[in-house]
C-alpha cells in the first residue's frame, strides 16, 4: 500500500525520489566541502573525506547509509573535482597536438566501454571498469574544450554558462517529454523520441532559468 501524500512529502526530506538522488548527494557533499574548506582549507577537506572512507570501511552500517545517497566512486570524483578541477579548467599551459590527445582519450574511453560491454561488466555499475572509462572521458572533454573552434563558439559558451539549471532540471523535462510522446501520442521510435527529449532536456531548463531570472528568483531556486 502506498504512503499517504503527507508522509511522502515529509519522507522526501531524507529519502530522495529515485531520479533526484544526485541533488541530495550534492547538497551533503557541498555542506561538508564548505565547512571543511572554510575552517581548515583543502587539507581538512581531504582529511574529512579520507576519514569518511576509513569509517565506511570499518563500519558497514555507515557505508550502507552513505551508499543509499551516493556511491564511493561518485565521492571520489567529487573530491578530485574540488581538489584539482579549478586548476585543470584554468590551465593555460602549452599542449602539443590537442586534437591527437583528445582523439587518444576518446579511443581509450570507447575501448574500455567496449571491453566492459562484451565481458558483461557494465560501466554503470561503478566497478573497476568505470574508473578508466571515466578518467578517459573526462580527459577527452577537457582536451576538446581547449580547441579554439569550440572555445570560441558562442552557442556552446551560452550553454556552458547555464549548465547548472540544465543539469538540475533536465530530468523532469526529459521524463515529461517521453511520457507525453509514449503515453499521449503512442510514439516510441528511438529516431523520433531521442532528438525530442534531448531538445526538451536542454531548452526546457533554459526557459525556467530565464523565467526565474526575470523574477529574480534564480539564486533562491539554486539555478545560478
Amino acid at each position: 500500500m502506498s504512503q499517504p501524500l503527507t508522509e511522502q512529502l515529509v519522507s522526501m526530506l531524507w529519502a530522495p525520489p529515485g531520479p533526484f538522488w544526485f541533488l541530495y548527494a550534492l547538497f551533503f557533499l557541498h555542506v561538508i566541502a564548505f565547512l571543511t574548506i572554510s575552517i581548515g582549507g583543502r587539507v581538512l577537506f581531504l582529511f574529512a573525506f579520507a576519514l569518511i572512507y576509513a569509517v565506511s570501511s570499518a563500519f558497514p552500517p555507515v557505508a550502507g547509509l552513505i551508499s543509499s545517497y551516493v556511491s564511493g566512486t561518485d565521492i571520489l570524483f567529487y573530491v578530485l573535482g574540488v581538489s584539482v578541477g579549478g586548476l585543470l579548467v584554468g590551465w593555460r599551459g602549452n599542449l602539443d597536438q590537442p586534437y591527437a590527445c583528445a582523439l587518444i582519450a576518446i579511443i581509450v574511453f570507447v575501448a574500455v566501454v567496449w571491453v566492459g560491454w562484451n565481458t558483461g561488466i557494465s560501466v554503470d555499475t561503478y566497478t573497476v571498469t568505470a574508473l578508466p572509462a571515466a578518467f578517459a572521458g573526462t580527459g577527452a572533454m577537457l582536451l576538446l574544450c581547449r580547441l579554439d573552434a569550440l572555445r570560441e563558439n558562442r552557442w556552446l559558451a551560452y550553454l556552458g554558462r547555464r549548465i547548472l539549471p540544465i543539469y538540475v532540471l533536465h530530468v523532469m523535462f526529459v521524463a515529461g517529454a517521453r511520457i507525453v510522446l509514449v503515453k499521449g501520442f503512442h510514439v516510441d521510435g528511438l529516431a523520433v523520441v531521442l532528438p525530442i527529449i534531448f531538445l526538451a532536456g536542454v531548452f526546457g531548463p533554459l526557459l525556467v532559468y530565464h523565467a526565474a531570472r526575470a523574477l529574480r528568483l534564480q539564486g533562491v531556486l539554486g539555478l545560478g
